[in-house]
């Protein structure tokens, strides 16, 4: 086949995999007459495909390669920096390859390359340089996941559009600013929850989409600032009210998520400022840790709960039981250890209520003559 065959099979191919999902319409032009770009897709928020209920439109561009590999998980392109330009001063675009071996056999790759992916790619280009090599991906069946491919696309763009080089500069501008308080990160998307406060489902979202995380100032009315996806520091990003309970007893109201950020993949939810879960977006591990608080009534809590998880193997989380069973070991020289500590940091605390003292203690602030008097009131019959 000569290659403008291979462009029309292409084209072909992608607008019959767009064409049967109801919320999506496929505006492709298989003569390659517009630079740059194939076409449109329209987005539509109902069923039927009114022009009342349009959500949006997104770019496409669409290439065919002969071959007789189809099976490939991921592939690589080379795309044309001009063309690459020309996607970034439009807001980004969906990039479509498909492999042709003949017409029956072929498969769909994909990648969104919004204004923050463009910028990255584009970064350090040389004047005579005239591809770029991109990534992409097999484009999926799920009619669902496909609707939520080109929506997340088309939020995300609006959010970028305004921000034409690296994000990473409006960031370190206000990094002082985020130990303050005045930022919160916002991380949003469809298909990122399965169902209303269900937890977070970061690991699966990401096999499609590319998780975009936005510095959202809290007192003003400016958009949202975009950050690189693949150089995040441990920034809060997330907060959710979710029970964290043992049997009938809550322990905890609310999670707060974070990236460890010597391991992009690894994401921690913390229940309290010291106990925390790592999750390996890769592997979807889960590993339990915690450390000490050095205040008296928070430690107590936090080691009452460590100690629960222990003995039952696990916690529930809005209801949903988390298995630690494989995890725990209640016989190791560091769950004896907690054992010891709790029954202490119980022991004081209950000496705090007899004394009529509310207020929780900073043991770090405490003299050595304070915990001497706090011990001898304790050690009392």
């Amino acid at each position: 086949m000569d290659q403008k065959d291979i462009e029309t099979i292409a084209i072909s191919k992608v607008k019959v995999s767009l064409t049967s999902n109801a919320y999506l319409s496929p505006f492709l032009n298989e003569n390659d007459k517009e630079p740059s770009w194939d076409g449109q897709i329209y987005l539509y928020k109902k069923e039927g495909k009114r022009k009342a209920d349009i959500e949006g439109r997104v770019s496409v561009q669409v290439k065919g390669k002969e071959t007789d590999v189809t099976s490939k998980k991921q592939i690589k392109y080379p795309a044309q920096i001009s063309d690459l330009k020309n996607y970034n001063t439009d807001g980004g675009v969906i990039f479509f390859v498909v492999y042709l071996k003949d017409d029956q056999n072929y498969k769909i790759y994909y990648d969104t390359l919004e204004p923050v992916k463009l910028n990255k790619i584009l970064y350090g280009v040389g004047k005579e340089q005239k591809t770029k090599t991109i990534t992409l991906k097999s484009f999926p069946k799920n009619k669902q996941v496909v609707r939520d491919i080109f929506r997340n696309f088309n939020l995300n763009k609006k959010r970028q559009m305004s921000f034409t080089s690296d994000p990473s500069e409006y960031l370190q501008n206000i990094e002082k600013d985020i130990p303050k308080g005045k930022y919160e990160m916002i991380l949003t998307g469809y298909g990122l929850y399965k169902e209303k406060n269900n937890f977070l489902d970061l690991d699966n979202f990401s096999k499609y989409n590319t998780p975009y995380f936005y510095l959202q100032e809290k007192e003003s009315g400016l958009p949202p600032i975009p950050l690189d996806p693949d150089n995040i520091s441990v920034i809060q990003y997330s907060e959710q009210n979710v029970e964290i309970s043992i049997k009938n007893t809550v322990f905890y109201k609310k999670i707060r998520r974070t990236f460890d950020k010597s391991d992009k993949n690894k994401v921690l939810v913390y229940f309290s400022k010291h106990v925390y879960l790592i999750l390996n977006r890769k592997s979807s591990n889960l590993d339990f840790r915690f450390k000490e608080s050095n205040l008296l009534r928070e430690a107590s809590l936090d080691l009452r709960f460590v100690v629960g998880v222990i003995e039952n193997k696990g916690f529930s989380m809005d209801g949903t039981w988390i298995d630690f069973s494989k995890s725990i070991n209640s016989d190791s020289p560091d769950m004896k250890r907690i054992y010891e500590d709790y029954k202490k940091q119980n022991e004081t605390v209950q000496a705090l209520d007899t004394l009529g003292i509310n207020k929780d203690i900073d043991i770090d602030k405490l003299s050595s003559q304070d915990l001497k008097k706090l011990r001898h009131y304790m050690d009392r019959d």
